[in-house]
């Protein structure tokens, strides 16, 4: 008795479009998540700056007895005299947000706003995510 014994090789089109419509699936539940967790890290990263400035704020106010200002990164870090230090990242076009401190209404030498405003070409552009922060009430 011989038989030729017949053997099945690759796959066929239903295994195919069966394992397709899987990562179809799975790219469709994933994809959201993963967006939506970069975003949060993205505006983690804006407030950690936002806390660095206001530490930065509070040591040079204990020693020059006044508060420091500044319209972007480079001209808070100019002003603090080297007290703050900036994440190299924010000194970059590509940063997540822009970063201004200013005068509360009794002035710079007893007040300060710090405002943080997503970069409108950054990843949280379109997200009207902004972080305020100021040592009066009520911050605006």
């Amino acid at each position: 008795m011989n038989m030729a014994i017949q053997r099945n090789r690759g796959f066929s089109l239903l295994e195919i479009m069966v394992v397709v419509a899987i990562l179809g699936v799975l790219a469709g539940i994933a994809v959201p998540i993963y967006s939506s967790y970069t975003q949060s890290a993205r505006a983690t990263e804006c407030a950690n700056e936002v806390s660095a400035i206001q530490l930065a704020e509070e040591e040079f106010f204990l020693v020059n007895n006044t508060y420091f200002a500044g319209a972007n990164v480079a001209a808070i870090a100019a002003a603090s005299a080297g007290v703050y230090i900036p994440n190299p990242v924010v000194l970059t076009t590509a940063s997540v947000c822009t970063y201004t401190v200013t005068p509360g209404g009794g002035g710079i030498a007893t007040q300060y706003a710090i405002n943080a405003i997503p970069s409108a070409t950054g990843p949280l552009a379109g997200t009207n995510l902004n972080m305020n922060t100021c040592n009066y009430t009520p911050c605006p």
